[in-house]
Parts: structure tokens; C-alpha cells; sequence
């Protein structure tokens, strides 16, 4: 790791309320810095060593799946009982990912709800970490931008049978990379992560909205044409649930899609993979966008041209299509 990787940590774990505010003194990442002392009885431990600058030379790359995450953004409105509490004096800090391991999940966890994931302590004293995730592209790359609303502060649940836990809510379907970091109270920091699969929940969305990328929610209507350029339109999908604050992205692939039409051939191609919308020819459909029991209808119609002055728009909000009792979706 990094020494702006551990500063980060250290940083994070402070303003997410894992530790208080830690003074990190120079001389604690300097070459032939004095080791850390022990604070608790047990063997001192090394403290952590900025490498020299080679001029003209990289850095080799970082090795380990800890050292793949990027840097943390805590949850400033978190407590904090850990470390530091004011007035009194902070132990060095000094890098020890070998004190936690975050054990794999074997099976898929479920999107939006809270999941159980073991960890494995070989040191006493941990009350919390701080956690964030991060999506993971169709290239097995990790997405540096940590995923909105998943910085937060987890407290350290330890069972009667020794073993401990955190509860993580996942934020995204598909593939993600969880990262934990905490610090104990003799100054030993850790950063590990892994690989978490993430499925469908069994609770509903309280709305499932889906709408044209670039125009504002609540319009449940996507307007298409012929004759403008590129005259194509991706659909975006949002899942609100209230075990969340934010909307969440759903990725297409993860709906079921059927077209109504009461013409003979639909208005418009639907991509089910990407949801790009191509205009075919004049005229009005309704998407039905399936996500585990919940249904989205939005309305697409198709026009000629957009004309701005026009008074001769179509107004239609596909109610021909319309079942009797349903209506197109939104927010709520």
C-alpha cells in the first residue's frame, strides 16, 4: 500500500468516526523511523516507511487485492467511540492487513438489503470499519468512483461462537468490490476487499422508474424522431427502495422488456441489452420493463420531427394501450 493509500485510510476511518482525528507526524513515515511501541503488552510493531523518490523511475505497481481500492470516502455523520477521543495522545500508526481477513460470500447477496459478511480478527479491540464499494466493468476492471451512499461506518457484530460479521448493503446488481478498512487501538491499520456478487432482492422497489438518459423523472414518456440525429435514445432504469436513500441503477440486462403496439409492426427497436431506443416509423408503444415482481410502463411515441414552435406535437400518452385500472409509472 501506498503512503497516500494509508494516509487515505487513516483519513477516512477519522471522519467516518472509526478513530478520532489522528495527527499522522511526519517521522512516522519516514525512512529509519522509530518502530510503533506497544500500547496493549504485546510485541512492537514496525512502523510504515515512505520509499525513497527514484528520480525518472515509476512506481512499481501495487500488489494484492487490498491494494486495489480506491481511496475511501467516509460517512462524515458517523460516531465515534474507537480511538482518540480528545485529549489524549494517539499511538503511531503502523499497516497491518494480516490482522482481519473479509471472507468471500458463496453465494449471490441481495441488492438493497443488508447481508451478512464474516470476517475473520486475529486481534482484540476492533469495534468498527468503514466500508465502501465499487462496480466492477464488463473487463473485470474496478470502477475507481466509489458507488454513491456506500461509504458508511459498519460496527463489528462478534457472536458467542467467536466468530464476527459486518452488515454491508449493496448498491448495485452484477459485480462489486467491497473494501474494508478499520484500526485498532494500539494503531494498527488494515485495508482489505473483495469480490461480492450481488442479485435481486426479495423486497419490491416503492417505484421502479424508467425514462429517457438526460431528461429529469416523473415523466414516464419517451419521445423519439424520424428525422433528427442522432434520433436514437438510451432508456435509464432506477429502483427506489426505502431501505435506501439514493435510487439505484439498474443495468437492462437485469429487466424482462415487452413492447405493446397496435400497430403491425412496433414503432420502434428495443436493444435489451444496452436499451438504446431506434425510432422505425410513426407511431405509439408501451414498454413493460420487468424487474422480479415489479412492473414499469413508459410510453414511447414517435413523431416526424421535433419542431419547437409546432402546436401540431402528439399528445398521446398511450392510453389506447392502456389496460383497464393501469397507468404509466411514476415516482412515488
Amino acid at each position: 500500500m501506498s503512503l497516500c493509500s494509508l494516509t487515505s485510510v487513516v483519513l477516512a476511518l477519522s471522519s467516518c468516526g472509526v478513530i478520532g482525528t489522528v495527527p499522522l507526524e511526519a517521522s512516522v513515515f519516514q525512512e529509519g523511523a522509530p518502530r510503533a511501541q506497544s500500547h496493549c503488552g504485546k510485541s512492537p510493531r514496525p512502523a510504515i516507511v515512505a520509499p525513497k523518490p527514484d528520480a525518472g523511475a515509476q512506481a512499481p505497481p501495487t500488489q494484492g487485492t487490498q491494494d486495489n481500492s480506491p481511496c475511501p470516502v467516509a460517512d462524515p455523520n458517523a460516531d465515534s467511540d474507537a480511538l482518540g477521543r480528545a485529549g489524549q495522545p494517539h499511538p503511531p500508526i503502523s499497516l497491518r492487513n494480516d490482522l482481519v481477513d473479509v471472507l468471500a460470500p458463496t453465494g449471490k447477496l441481495k441488492l438493497a438489503e443488508e447481508n451478512e459478511i464474516s470476517l475473520r480478527i486475529h486481534e482484540k479491540g476492533l469495534v468498527r470499519v468503514s466500508t465502501w464499494q465499487n462496480q466492477i466493468d464488463g473487463r473485470n476492471e474496478v470502477v475507481p468512483e466509489n458507488l454513491r451512499g456506500s461509504e458508511m461506518a459498519a460496527p463489528i457484530i462478534y457472536k458467542p461462537d467467536g466468530s464476527a460479521a459486518i452488515r454491508v448493503t449493496p448498491l448495485r446488481l452484477g459485480k462489486l468490490q467491497l473494501s474494508v478498512s478499520g484500526i485498532f487501538p494500539d494503531g494498527a491499520v488494515f485495508r482489505r476487499a473483495v469480490t461480492i456478487e450481488v442479485g435481486v432482492p426479495s423486497i419490491l422497489p416503492r417505484s421502479l422508474l424508467v425514462y429517457q438518459g438526460g431528461n429529469p423523472f416523473g415523466q414516464a414518456m419517451i419521445r423519439l424522431y424520424l428525422h433528427e440525429q442522432p434520433g436514437r435514445a438510451w432508456m435509464q432504469v432506477r429502483a427506489f427502495y426505502d431501505t435506501v436513500k439514493d435510487p439505484i441503477i439498474i443495468d437492462p440486462t437485469a429487466l424482462l422488456f415487452n413492447i405493446r403496439t397496435n400497430d403491425t409492426t412496433p414503432a420502434l427497436r428495443l436493444d435489451e441489452a444496452t436499451g438504446l431506443l431506434t425510432p422505425l416509423h410513426v407511431g405509439h408503444a408501451l414498454i413493460e420493463s420487468g424487474f422480479g415482481q415489479h412492473m414499469a410502463l413508459t410510453c414511447i411515441v414517435v413523431e416526424e420531427k421535433f419542431d419547437l414552435g409546432s402546436a401540431n406535437h402528439d399528445q398521446s400518452r398511450c392510453e389506447e394501450l392502456l389496460h383497464s385500472g393501469e397507468q404509466l409509472t411514476l415516482p412515488r
